[in-house]
């Protein structure tokens, strides 16, 4: 009898090896993170880091639903880093560039507390702040972002469409200094730039011949400061 059950006992595990490996990993489930075109720094956001994306509790991300842009959240965020992706240029195409805050989509900045945003020293186009869609500005924080030292051109916050303020905070925005080319612009857009909340916008060039506050379509202040 204990043969017998021990020969059965063999012959059950010589059918478990003969099993392929997909068989046995049925019940196994992998969850890969979402990531977002949305950078901090070096920093790609994804779903698993989005409630503490620098992993100091001092930025977060709620991704976009339906027509409602994703919010980045920046409270008392210090950033030096820079994530090296592209920018439109117009008739060019597409141009490097080198920011802080990196979105490969519109997106919204919530600001709390004082935040800072410097763009390190870089041969393309270095900034603060660059979105490819719409960006808007909310929240009673402050923000202080600039562009690093550049070979290219220099702005504290470029953006590839409307930029809106919205916040009652105050926010500055100063170019680069440009080492090669004219342009060294605080706030650049594609668009227009509306101020419309109760706070206050600084926007100065930086060191280059083409230096201006901001560069943009249409500016519109309808309150808040200027």
């Amino acid at each position: 009898m204990k043969k017998r059950i021990f020969s059965i006992a063999m012959v059950l595990a010589l059918m478990l090896t003969l099993l392929p490996a997909a068989a046995l990993a049925d019940d196994i489930v992998v969850i890969t993170p979402a990531e977002y075109n949305v950078w901090v720094g070096t920093t790609r956001i994804t779903s698993a880091n989005a409630s503490d994306v620098l992993g100091d509790g001092t930025v977060s991300y709620t991704p976009a639903s339906g027509d409602t842009a994703p919010i980045l959240t920046l409270k008392n965020a210090s950033v030096t880093s820079a994530y090296d992706g592209v920018c439109s240029d117009g008739a060019n195409g597409k141009s490097p560039i080198s920011a802080c805050v990196y979105a490969g989509t519109a997106l919204t900045i919530s600001l709390s507390g004082g935040s800072t945003l410097a763009g390190p020293k870089a041969d393309s186009c270095t900034c603060g702040v660059y979105a490819a869609g719409d960006l808007t500005f909310t929240g009673d924080g402050c923000l202080a972002a600039a562009g690093g030292e550049s070979a290219s051109n220099g702005c504290g916050i470029y953006c590839d469409g409307n930029v809106t303020f919205a916040g009652s905070g105050r926010v500055t925005a100063v170019g680069g200094n440009s080492l090669k080319t004219p342009d060294s612009i605080g706030v650049y857009a594609t668009g227009t730039v509306t101020v419309s909340g109760a706070g206050e916008v600084v926007a100065v060039g930086g060191e280059g011949a083409g230096s201006s506050g901001i560069t943009c379509k249409g500016l519109t202040a309808s309150s808040g400061k200027l």
